[in-house]
């Protein structure tokens, strides 16, 4: 048997990633039963979505309430993590995959993994990395919870940490070399759809470039509203619509309206029936992402694109460049905000070869079969 843990994602949130975890470690291990842990409503969806997926076992977990304090979250989180490994002695389980992690959960992981030497653990940090760019608090028992803290602390052959891409792993090692021996990367897991039948030669009428994902400023919303004003101003051959198919999280953006804007569901998450609905329709997948983000983190939604085989248009960073590096031709990769505009205004004056669509999309198709659960399953069978 081997666990897998999600000690703090509920409802909805995660369900792609952690569908995709539990596909993969059973496509490597196929002869394990595996346990999974959650939160009842995030344990439902999962197991929905892996209802033809045999021998996973699951069972429901209370996990702390997110806005809970560092503090009040450790002793929490160390309650649930006695659990799971109580559990692991108890059926002789070796290996637990912590989904995701907080600061808190590895402070107690790293605490717990001393008496049981003999279980194997890996750990998932998603964008709780993100941190280690950031100041620590200058209250002193919170800074005990910068996540630089217990990543390198307390360290030993038993714990590894699990990171979505080769990009971040290279990153975190050269901000804190110390870690190296503790770091493994295997791609994003994603169940792609299947799209092949719905690769067209050209756009139709009206072009449609689509952000997935929340909307803020930390993503660059606010950017798109720019950019739908300044196309607006130019004599353009083709129409256009953006759409944001997301939330909207800033209050500061929720009273910005365009008629060129269009979000669905501005005030809550949107239906993974509606997302796939919207995210079929649009012709392009756009980033505004600062060029200093996802450094150590991934991007489910450039995950999103790929599923959906829409070329990207991006400023560039790490993890995008990374890909694009991977995959070839699979969008336009933008130095900053002027080029990305260069590109909507030439894709609207028909200034880009029509062919350069289709071929992109094709790239994307070819490409992803290099990060399929079946390929990454095959490298993360080394990895336990």
């Amino acid at each position: 048997m081997i666990i897998l843990c999600e000690p703090q994602c509920e409802g909805f949130e995660h369900v792609e990633f952690n569908s995709a975890l539990l596909e993969v470690v059973k496509k490597a291990f196929p002869s394990d039963t595996l346990l999974f842990l959650s939160e009842k409503k995030h344990l439902e969806f999962v197991q929905n979505k892996l209802k033809d997926l045999k021998d996973i076992e699951y069972q429901p977990i209370t996990i702390p309430v997110r806005n809970y304090s560092d503090i009040k979250r450790q002793f929490t989180e160390f309650r649930i993590c006695q659990k799971i490994f109580a559990i692991a002695e108890k059926n002789k389980v070796e290996k637990i995959i912590f989904c995701s992690v907080t600061s808190p959960g590895l402070f107690s992981i790293k605490v717990l993994s001393r008496k049981y030497k003999k279980i194997k653990i890996l750990v998932t940090p998603h964008a709780v990395l993100e941190q280690i760019l950031q100041r620590p608090s200058f209250v002193s028992w919170k800074s005990i919870f910068w996540i630089k803290i217990p990543l390198l602390i307390g360290n030993n052959n038993s714990i590894q940490y699990l990171l979505l891409g080769e990009s971040i792993k290279n990153n975190l090692i050269q901000m804190l070399p110390n870690l190296k021996p503790y770091v493994s990367a295997i791609h994003h897991p994603y169940q792609f759809q299947d799209v092949s039948n719905s690769i067209s030669v050209e756009c139709d009428k009206i072009i449609k470039f689509g952000a997935f994902g929340v909307g803020n400023r930390q993503k660059g919303t606010d950017m798109i509203f720019k950019m739908v004003e300044e196309l607006n101003t130019l004599n353009l051959e083709r129409d256009f619509q953006f759409s944001l198919i997301g939330p909207i999280l800033d209050k500061q953006l929720k009273g910005v309206h365009s008629e060129r804007v269009f979000v669905p569901s501005p005030d809550k998450p949107i239906s993974r029936e509606d997302f796939d609905i919207y995210a079929r329709g649009v012709d392009y997948a756009v980033f505004f992402y600062k060029p200093g983000t996802y450094r150590l983190t991934a991007s489910g939604a450039l995950l999103d694109a790929f599923s959906y085989a829409k070329p990207i248009i991006a400023i560039r960073n790490p993890f995008f460049e990374y890909y694009f590096d991977l995959m070839g031709d699979i969008g336009y990769l933008c130095k900053d905000y002027a080029e990305m505009k260069s590109i909507f205004v030439d894709i609207l004056n028909n200034k880009i070869n029509k062919n350069n669509y289709r071929l992109q999309q094709q790239n994307i198709l070819k490409a992803r079969e290099k990060f399929s659960t079946a390929n990454i399953a095959r490298t993360f069978q080394a990895l336990l």
